[in-house]
């Protein structure tokens, strides 16, 4: 639980700086007996003489690795007599040699790269990539678990559930799956079982495809550091739910009808808010997917930064009824 509500309270948004500090302790022994590796040089060039490398820096974050190799080096390497493309590429991703395989740069990893004419001629570039948008990196931790249906909002909440960093880009990732944040996209009718396009279910074994439709990059069209590619397949145990085991929730009740500031005015942010405020209403979360699909939600702005949303209960809910306005403020 303490876990769940943590996510829920990172619907703010809020970015914390963490410091890690490593204590040393004097044991008696000897700072030569410490195994230490080699340090990762960033880029290191021998040999290639007559080109200036002066501007290459691979540390930087902002500078992926395909650009870094593909388009600065390379073009280092423009109307000399050297030919970038005869360079034989050695790759290596952590610590595993994936050189003889269809590389990605994108994906996630610490990077050991070495390009070279010969034994004289070597470039060497250490990296580590950490901004990767191929979907099995956002999404790592695969199983599910339990979840009471399969319906696009259960499977989006329960994948965040498991993978907290997606926290982070809440509205995007909710969009991937739903498309705009609009009560026509958003708010479908409990009856129906209608997939977003990129969900994929397989009842027969239990798991879910989610297919972005873009397996590679094509690095003139795309902008791998905005959207989402490749696929990702999970598992679940289906356990659903005949109906509330505290009679059905009227949404009249609702305590805390302030939702006070949230970071955009989005459907999803309203929702999340919503259930921190008000988790008892829920029956603290036990009732989160039905939640998540039984109450539509409508969103109006009332002043310059003020704005309601409305809650509704669809009619043929087993788990709420009537409905709720709330006010909240947002930039």
């Amino acid at each position: 639980m303490k876990k769940i509500l943590t996510i829920l309270g990172a619907v703010s948004l809020t970015t914390m700086s963490v410091t890690s500090t490593v204590a040393c302790q004097s044991n008696g022994g000897n700072w030569d007996d410490i195994p230490l590796n080699p340090p990762l040089v960033p880029f290191e060039v021998k040999g290639f003489e007559g080109l200036d490398f002066s501007s290459v820096n691979a540390q930087n974050d902002k500078q992926t690795l395909w650009n870094l190799m593909f388009k600065q080096i390379k073009g280092i390497f423009a109307g000399s007599h050297w030919n970038f493309d005869d360079l034989h590429q050695e790759v290596i991703r952590n610590d595993v040699d994936i050189t003889n395989t269809k590389i990605d740069f994108y994906r996630n990893g610490t990077y050991s790269v070495k390009l070279f004419a010969d034994e004289n001629n070597v470039i060497t570039i250490a990296k580590q990539v950490k901004t990767s948008n191929h979907i099995a990196d956002k999404v790592r931790t695969t199983d599910l678990g339990n979840i009471h249906d399969t319906r696009p909002k259960t499977i989006l909440i329960a994948t965040i559930f498991k993978n907290t960093d997606i926290i982070m880009e809440l509205d995007k990732f909710g969009e991937f799956f739903l498309g705009e944040q609009t009560p026509e996209n958003w708010n479908k009718q409990i009856d129906e079982e209608a997939l977003a396009d990129k969900i994929k279910i397989n009842k027969v074994n239990h798991t879910i495809t989610i297919d972005t439709g873009k397996l590679n990059w094509n690095e003139e069209t795309n902008d791998p550091a905005k959207e989402y590619y490749g696929t990702v397949t999970l598992t679940y145990n289906l356990k659903p739910l005949d109906g509330p085991s505290k009679g059905i929730v009227d949404l009249e009740t609702t305590q805390d009808k302030n939702l006070e500031e949230l970071p955009q005015p989005t459907m999803l942010q309203v929702y999340m808010k919503f259930i921190t405020k008000n988790l008892p209403l829920i029956n603290n979360l036990e009732y989160l997917s039905e939640f998540l699909n039984d109450v539509y939600l409508t969103i109006n702005k009332t002043g310059d930064k003020n704005y309601e949303a409305t809650l509704t209960a669809y009619d043929k809910s087993k788990f709420f009824e009537k409905s709720v306005t709330v006010t909240f403020t947002s930039k």
